[in-house]
């Protein structure tokens, strides 16, 4: 039954992409031998994938890094992510910023906020692609 009510979904979103002209170019550009239409019903049945979240870089300091590795079948539109302190409390969110010359496959987020436990608190990490699937991934920065 899911999967019937995801192909259902991906038939409206490949509905609308024949009713918005800059889209429909897209995906006739992005899959030349795949109708707009179709490649559409592809993107949105492909789902992005976190391969790595690097925080060799995150030491609790406004101005660290951490990278996230993604990938997506098409394209992948946003990754964010939330700090959360060992109690569960948000320290920062925000957007991460795409790599140069990295196809969007590689993000980085700048820590704006310091925080003085960052051994112990976790991250949770969102990206997006273009027909708005949303993947999810969480990890404790003492665990890396």
């Amino acid at each position: 039954m899911e999967n019937n009510d995801r192909f259902a979904k991906a038939v409206k979103y490949g509905q609308y992409v024949l009713k918005n002209p800059e889209l429909c170019e897209y995906y006739r550009k992005k899959r030349p031998d795949l109708s707009a239409y179709n490649a559409a019903i592809s993107d949105y049945q492909s789902h992005p994938v976190i391969e790595r979240v690097a925080m060799i870089g995150y030491q609790g300091l406004p101005g660290n890094i951490i990278t996230v590795s993604v990938w997506d079948k098409w394209k992948v539109e946003g990754v964010s992510m939330v700090i959360f302190n060992a109690r569960g409390e948000i320290i920062e969110c925000g957007a991460a910023v795409p790599r140069k010359f990295s196809g969007n496959m590689e993000w980085d987020y700048i820590a704006t906020v310091e925080n003085i436990d960052y051994k112990s608190c976790r991250i949770l990490v969102k990206v997006k692609d273009r027909p708005g699937n949303i993947v999810e991934a969480e990890v404790e920065v003492g665990g890396t």
